[in-house]
């Protein structure tokens, strides 16, 4: 059986797909824990807000810049 016919081909083709896998399964993990860091984020800012902190005094706890912290704020009051 070691004579076997080798398609170089078919062997790039597998080679290929399996980086594709292994390249889609940890953009997939890193994605989530962004997702999960940004949710967090936006908990935290809402959260002050809720203490009645102002929106300069929340960017510099959580370090965002005011923009950042005003984005949030008007996305949260958009939803509702």
């Amino acid at each position: 059986m070691i004579l076997q016919e080798y398609d170089e081909n078919l062997h790039i083709a597998n080679e290929k797909e399996i980086s594709y896998q292994e390249g889609h399964e940890i953009g997939r993990k890193e994605g989530v824990e962004i997702g999960r860091k940004e949710e967090r984020k936006r908990s935290e800012v809402f959260r002050q807000k809720l203490q009645g902190k102002s929106d300069v005094e929340i960017a510099e706890s959580l370090e965002l810049s005011l923009e950042t912290v005003r984005e949030i704020l008007s996305e949260i009051k958009t939803s509702d």
